[in-house]
């Protein structure tokens, strides 16, 4: 637990060494991008990465980067609103889990107002249901859906209202319904809807089982239903196949501009499935393991010589820029597996 505490200080460090914008108070997009655009979502992900630091640790440095970074995001988007459901759903989750850190209302505030928005999404037709993906579009998709009910469940978990409660399951079903295959466990991506007739997607994102896992974790806390929980295992062992078969256990690269958060999700959300003291130990044994051989994977193989920066491959060096989504990724496995190691 030592090895790994210094190690997630070191990647946290680099975090801040290499992507952290001192004037802007946001972080730089790559290692070669001083003074570009920030990408809100992935500054959503780096929030989280903060958020994970002054969990493990208490140190108030993290705290004041926090509060700088959430100002900075207020001035550069007003309301922290924008035209992508499931974008507001990540920032709502990293400000929420913020709150639950802090204990300050400025943030839980922030993550409800933007629930609002969010549930203004949902359309009862067509599908029969879900969010949106983007507010002028009718894609209904894991992304804006299985986020959603995860910080539906969290706000029912902080505040008591039912009514949060109800759209978390409300949610949840038709996610279960429309976009996984039962038959194989395979979770699409969404739905294309022209008029009435819906197209499946049928890319496989290794974020989209985290998140869906991530829904079965809470409603299962929440409810004590055991379906909740045999869900998230089934897909936690057909993302396993998916996204690691024939690599030695080791997740495959989704890539090095959005995609490079994906992973980072999924073992986020795995690492949370396996503090579960219902789940039974041949699978707490897996999943722990799983996220350790990933670990040491990234840190002996994906990190460039002398630093703790990473790659998107987790199996060798990186080559190049680096991008923030690939890096918070590497930051959040790191930190997640400290989470399933205890």
């Amino acid at each position: 637990m030592k090895l790994w505490g210094a190690r997630a200080d070191s990647a946290q460090a680099a975090l801040q060494r290499y992507f952290w914008d001192p004037s802007v108070h946001t972080f730089y997009s790559s290692t070669e991008s001083a003074g570009a655009d920030s990408n809100y979502w992935w500054q959503a992900h780096a929030l989280d990465a903060l958020v994970m630091g002054l969990a493990r640790t208490k140190d108030s440095s993290y705290s004041r980067s926090i509060a700088l970074m959430n100002q900075a995001l207020l001035n550069q988007y007003p309301d922290l609103r924008r035209p992508y459901y499931d974008d507001m759903e990540w920032m709502a989750l990293a400000l929420l889990r913020v709150y639950e850190v802090t204990g300050k209302r400025i943030y839980s505030n922030e993550a409800r107002l933007l629930w609002r928005t969010i549930k203004l999404g949902w359309s009862d037709e067509p599908g029969g249901g879900g969010i949106r993906w983007n507010i002028r579009g009718l894609y209904k998709n894991v992304p804006a859906n299985a986020p959603a009910c995860i910080l539906a469940c969290k706000l029912y978990e902080d505040f008591g209202e039912k009514s949060d409660l109800h759209w978390a399951k409300r949610i949840f079903s038709w996610v279960e319904k429309n976009l996984v295959i039962h038959s194989t466990g395979v979770i699409l991506d969404g739905i294309s809807f022209r008029n009435e007739v819906g197209r499946p997607s049928h890319g496989s994102y290794s974020y989209n089982y985290g998140t869906f896992i991530g829904a079965c974790v809470h409603l299962f806390g929440i409810t004590r239903e055991k379906i909740y929980l045999d869900d998230a295992v089934r897909e936690a062992n057909v993302a396993e196949k998916i996204f690691a078969g024939g690599r030695n256990g080791i997740l495959r690269s989704e890539g090095t501009g959005d995609g490079g958060l994906f992973n980072g999700i999924f073992i986020y959300y795995l690492a949370r499935l396996g503090l579960q003291p219902e789940l039974d130990v041949a699978s707490r044994k897996e999943f722990s393991s799983f996220i350790l051989r990933n670990a040491e994977s990234l840190w002996d193989h994906a990190r460039r010589p002398g630093t703790a920066l990473f790659n998107d491959n987790w199996r060798s060096q990186p080559i190049g820029r680096i991008n923030l989504s690939v890096q918070v990724s590497g930051v959040t496995l790191i930190e997640s597996c400290l989470v399933a190691q205890n």
